[in-house]
């Protein structure tokens, strides 16, 4: 028997089946329209029964009710060193000695974390715990970094604080991320994943300076894959998947971008628009919302 059994009807049939999953989920926007206020998200749906098929309906529709996605957004205020934080983002601690505002031609602006002049001073940003992989997120973060000189960095997912983070090359806890350290003789970005007790560290073989870091975890929860993508036009330039060392599913996780001074030098950290989204829904393909990150360039998600 066909898994789809509807396809072994007669022809005049199965268009009288598919016309009438249409008018059910017409039915189905109609209600969307009660239920939810009037968004360009409700427009998405209703074009779509039209012109785009079954799929991207039903699926834009379980990514709004079914799943609960939830959205988070770091970015600065234009010209200024405010940053502002979103939805899962909203809630984050600041720490800087000094406070500016960079420019990229390609990302727009970001707010500029500086540390002092004091060797193991730490500058950067870290969220209130908001990540946990079987909420299964995808977190894209703009990272921007002048030097990779006296250094210790970290920026990604964790259980700890900004400084536990940056203070050690092994740190305690639970986290999934990019790290560099040249007190531990790196010339590159580290992918890193930790599950409390064990550390894995892969070499992205890219040299420091602003990426984007996409993580996403697989749809079963047992895989986090990350990648390195450009500035410049979104080409993915490193790409890992790690399967052993993960955080428990269960773990509530922080975004962090953290930067360290390891000399009597000033050290920097720049902060470049950045998202998260988490839910069920978020491995369905719909557009830029699902899917695995293509291959040379495009949409990073």
């Amino acid at each position: 028997m066909s898994p789809l059994p509807w396809l072994e009807e007669p022809l005049e049939k199965q268009v009288q089946m598919l016309r009438q999953d249409v008018a059910d989920l017409e039915d189905q926007v109609e209600e969307l329209r009660k239920r939810l206020p009037r968004n360009r998200w409700i427009d998405v749906l209703d074009g779509h029964i039209h012109r785009s098929g079954l799929g991207h309906i039903h699926s834009l529709a379980k990514i709004l009710i079914e799943d609960r996605v939830q959205l988070g957004v770091l970015s600065s205020r234009g010209r200024d060193s405010t940053l502002d934080g979103l939805g899962l983002y909203a809630g984050f601690t600041e720490t800087w000695d000094t406070k500016s505002f960079v420019s990229s031609n390609n990302v727009g602006w970001a707010v500029s974390y500086l540390t002092s002049a004091v060797s193991g001073n730490d500058a950067g940003i870290e969220t209130n715990l908001c990540h946990r992989l079987e909420s299964l997120p995808k977190v894209l973060l703009g990272i921007g970094v002048p030097t990779g000189t006296s250094i210790r960095m970290f920026v990604g997912m964790s259980d700890q604080t900004l400084a536990t983070m940056v203070g050690a090359d092994n740190p305690a806890g639970n986290y999934v991320g990019l790290q560099f350290s040249t007190p531990r003789g790196d010339t590159a970005w580290q992918f890193v994943v930790k599950d409390g007790t064990t550390q894995t560290v892969r070499s992205t073989a890219q040299a420091i300076g602003g990426i984007y870091l996409r993580t996403i975890v697989s749809q079963d929860g047992t895989k986090i894959n990350t990648a390195l993508f450009t500035f410049t036009d979104f080409v993915k330039v490193a790409e890992e998947d790690f399967v052993t060392s993960l955080p428990s599913s269960t773990t509530d996780l922080r975004v962090i971008f953290g930067a360290e001074t390891q000399t009597t030098a000033v050290r920097e950290i720049d902060v470049y628009p950045s998202y998260g989204i988490q839910g069920k829904g978020t491995l369905i393909t719909v557009g830029g919302l699902g899917g695995g990150g293509g291959g040379g360039g495009g949409d990073p998600f």
